[in-house]
């Protein structure tokens, strides 16, 4: 199954959503992240927090929906209220669309630590929705019972 995590930007939630997802390692499971409006440069702290988790940083970059057309989701995930699912390109017509609601630590104002509690808490909140996605029956699911079950794992329509 093929998921495409997007959010305005794709420079946080999104690129730690594609870093944890993929690093689950599992064949099953593939993850991608988009920006639905301009791209932005990969928040550092968003490095910094998967490095040290020990979650590979070397092929995250923000990407554009021009440089994703040969990715064909099963699911499109927006992981924040920001994205707009009016702006979805055509080609993701046929994909399941849902929406996370995940905090945006890069939005997080405060003390280093304040902001450090932020990114941790989103880490182990994609971490935790990760290993729910693998506990499915991906392969025999149909698209309305991935779809439901999605949902019950918290996603939103």
């Amino acid at each position: 199954m093929k998921i495409l995590f997007v959010c305005a930007g794709n420079h946080c939630s999104s690129i730690l959503s594609e870093a944890i997802t993929n690093f689950a390692d599992d064949p099953r499971l593939q993850a991608a992240s988009v920006a639905s409006q301009d791209r932005c440069e990969v928040h550092p702290l968003s490095l910094q927090f998967l490095q040290q988790a020990g979650i590979p940083t070397g092929n995250l970059k923000s990407q554009s929906w021009d440089e994703l057309t040969n990715f064909h989701p099963d699911v499109v995930m927006a992981v924040n209220q920001s994205v707009d699912e009016n702006s979805y390109p055509h080609w993701l017509d046929n994909s399941i669309k849902l929406r996370w609601n995940l905090d945006d630590p890069s939005s997080k104002q405060g003390s280093a630590l304040q902001i450090k509690v932020a990114f941790l808490a989103c880490l182990n909140d994609i971490l935790c929705r990760t290993h729910e996605i693998l506990d499915l029956d991906l392969e025999n699911l149909t698209p309305d019972a991935l779809k439901h079950a999605f949902m019950e794992l918290g996603a939103e329509v």
